[in-house]
């Protein structure tokens, strides 16, 4: 399974309000730290509808996760830097650009 920054960061939140974080562990303080430096601060139903919709768009994880954590601003952008999403047409990945940069596609 792929996870995207966004979705890592919600895990280890839960963990922490949960209490069963170990902060001690050098490993897990650096994926924090990483996860709030580079996280877009989705929340957890705009993370469920990003995720939501690359599965039902039918984008391959391993380019959904991708996609999602670099957050190109056009197709052109996503296609040079995945180049596994020239497998689908630019109205999808559109779609999906959309829902990942906050603007709404309904």
């Amino acid at each position: 399974m792929y996870l995207s920054i966004a979705e890592m960061s919600l895990c280890l939140e839960m963990k922490e309000k949960d209490g069963i974080l170990d902060k001690n562990n050098e490993l897990i303080e650096k994926v924090l730290n990483y996860t709030k430096q580079f996280n877009n601060s989705y929340s957890e139903e705009h993370t469920q509808a990003i995720r939501t919709l690359l599965s039902r768009e039918g984008i391959r994880e391993p380019e959904a996760t991708l996609l999602w954590n670099l957050s190109p601003s056009t197709v052109e952008e996503a296609q040079s830097l995945i180049p596994g999403l020239k497998d689908y047409h630019d109205e999808t990945i559109i779609k999906v650009l959309k829902e990942i940069n906050g603007v709404s596609t309904t």
